[in-house]
């Protein structure tokens, strides 16, 4: 009987599959952009926890397969140019299955925040007898703040 090494691919592929598979999944094109709100009261710290809170909440959306939920989360731009049924459409059949999100934290700079998600998913696997490969991803999401609340800007958009 002759055993063969599990298959490995480099970090470098799994950013390509992730990073791929998320643009294709959330695709749309934005009309908006950050706009600058001179009269934000939120404090910095208050930017963080509520982006982060608003991250988590779109990420128990997309793991409860809740797509129309999700799909509030998105820019007001992303929607203009998406209904929430293609959203939906979309997202359902991606080859990727999320089974785990963590926000971990999050980097603001005015109207726009960076916050960090560890995402843990299955893929298919194309080799014979390989079957589905479970991983883990940290990836990084693009939020804006617009009329106050915060919206998630999907990579293909900006």
């Amino acid at each position: 009987m002759m055993i063969s090494p599990p298959v490995r691919a480099g970090r470098g592929y799994w950013s390509v599959i992730v990073g791929g598979l998320l643009a294709l999944g959330l695709a749309g094109c934005a009309s908006t952009g950050s706009k600058e709100s001179a009269g934000s009261t939120e404090a910095p710290a208050a930017a963080t926890v509520n982006v982060e809170a608003r991250s988590k909440q779109r990420w128990e959306a997309l793991l409860a397969k809740d797509y129309a939920a999700a799909y509030q989360y998105l820019t007001p731009g992303e929607r203009s140019k998406l209904t929430a049924e293609r959203y939906g459409a979309q997202v359902s059949v991606l080859p990727v299955k999320w089974s785990s999100a963590e926000v971990l934290d999050s980097e603001c700079d005015g109207e726009r925040c960076d916050v960090r998600v560890n995402l843990g998913f299955r893929v298919r696997s194309h080799l014979p007898g390989v079957g589905w490969i479970d991983s883990r991803q940290v990836v990084v999401e693009k939020w804006l703040r617009l009329d106050g609340a915060w919206y998630y800007l999907p990579e293909s958009a900006g």
